[in-house]
């Protein structure tokens, strides 16, 4: 008993380690299938950003809580996740990744779109809708804060996601 346990203990320390290897050091490719259109890094001295080997697990694992949630925990979930990827976007700005960054600040606006959807759908009560209605305030004040380090050619489709989320929470006022 105490063998097989070993074992299976040894395997999954096995395949962990591949895992991790493979997630490490594969690289990858935009949709044209040319050169990488970004690396991902192993680093442990921070917060786990988009550029982290480890980030894709970490999304699956945010997916699995969304899809596991009731309507107003799903909610409450979208705007957490939408704050903690306008922080990731505002640091990776400071590292200057700006592609990575454009990319994570627009998903972060689109957890907030999700969230009053959804409150909709879902005829949430008034104080859900008003926590997504401040939420998006907030979120458009920070974004408006950092609008000017993002690259000329992605400020216009930023610029129209906040407009739209202006947009939603007078539907939901």
């Amino acid at each position: 008993m105490k063998t097989r346990l070993l074992l299976s203990t040894l395997a999954f320390m096995f395949a962990v380690g591949i895992l991790l290897t493979s997630l490490a050091t594969a690289t990858q490719v935009n949709s044209s299938g040319d050169k990488p259109s970004r690396t991902r890094e192993l680093y442990f001295n921070r917060e786990i950003l988009p550029d982290h080997a480890l980030y894709p697990a970490l999304m699956a694992g945010d997916r699995l809580k969304l899809e596991t949630a009731s309507n107003t925990d799903r909610i409450f979930l979208e705007i957490q996740y939408s704050n903690a990827r306008l922080e990731m976007a505002t640091q990776l700005l400071e590292q200057d990744k700006n592609d990575l960054a454009v990319s994570t600040l627009t998903k972060s606006l689109k957890y907030l779109e999700l969230a009053a959807f959804e409150a909709q759908e879902h005829s949430a009560p008034a104080s859900v809708k008003n926590v997504i209605v401040r939420a998006i305030e907030y979120n458009g004040k920070e974004t408006k804060k950092i609008l000017g380090r993002i690259p000329e050619n992605d400020r216009g489709a930023i610029q129209k996601l906040l407009d739209q989320n202006v947009v939603i929470a007078t539907s939901l006022k």
